[in-house]
């Protein structure tokens, strides 16, 4: 069984993830001298000045993946239990546009969540992370939740009452001509942890769209689509992307507390 995303062959390496913030660079510098304060935080991170701690840095995220992830991954298997489950709730009604994003209270949307998890009687331990998406067919963005949760009698009669109830319905269809589907379940096992861990805690979003066959495909934000999501990202915290039930904070009050420092060293 893998105890770290450092043991998973598809995490990327130090290498790519300076590759990766060297095109986020180039679309900050086309879009213009507003985006220079930014791009100059990432240039500093990515050739050897002191870490930025930006959502909008790919060399940052890696590091605190690694943290966050190899955390959970350890509460995962002092737990017992063998079975767990990713859920993913997309709220269809909170989809928002352009403006919306820069605007967009991510701390009201976690608390919003988070009161609804707990009033249809899931329980932890649970760790979540928002997550907002592109969809250039609806020409929205949209936020939605993944969470690892343990698969109990008790999370399962709250899924079912997930499904019944109005919350998060949305009777419009956000692409035409298909069905909405705000819950998505999949059952692992503990020994795919890191995997499933890595994955919800990727920390950087998607562009999906449609190809000739009227299929959605899943791709990389470029351009000004780009651009909008680094300042997004930049302008908030880790902790509010974060969301967990039943897990003690004493291990996140510390990475928080790091990461926040601006680290003196990245992750080999």
């Amino acid at each position: 069984m893998k105890k770290s995303v450092l043991e998973m062959s598809r995490f990327e390496t130090s290498e790519l993830a300076v590759r990766e913030n060297e095109r986020r660079i180039r679309a900050l510098k086309r879009s213009g001298k507003r985006f220079n304060e930014l791009r100059y935080r990432l240039e500093d991170c990515s050739y050897g000045g002191t870490p930025c701690g930006s959502l909008a840095c790919k060399i940052c995220n890696r590091d605190l993946r690694i943290d966050l992830v190899d955390s959970a991954v350890s509460s995962i298997t002092r737990s017992n239990i063998d079975t767990w489950e990713l859920l993913t709730i997309i709220p269809y009604r909170k989809a928002l546009d352009d403006e919306e994003l820069i605007g967009f209270d991510l701390k009201a949307f976690k608390k919003w969540f988070g009161r609804a998890f707990r009033d249809l009687g899931f329980t932890g331990p649970i760790w979540g992370m928002i997550e907002v998406d592109y969809h250039s067919y609806a020409e929205a963005w949209l936020p939605h939740f993944h969470v690892v949760l343990p698969k109990t009698s008790n999370n399962e009669l709250a899924y079912e009452r997930l499904k019944q109830s109005r919350t998060f319905y949305y009777e419009t269809e956000f692409l035409e001509g298909t069905q909405n589907r705000p819950f998505q379940k999949d059952p692992f096992d503990v020994v795919d942890a890191v995997e499933v861990l890595s994955y919800t805690h990727k920390l950087y979003g998607s562009e999906f769209y449609l190809n000739s066959r009227r299929k959605k495909v899943k791709g990389v934000l470029y351009g000004s689509r780009l651009v909008e999501y680094l300042m997004f990202m930049d302008n908030h915290s880790y902790s509010e992307l974060r969301f967990t039930l039943g897990v003690s904070d004493e291990k996140w009050a510390g990475l928080r507390k790091v990461h926040s420092n601006k680290r003196l060293e990245h992750h080999d």
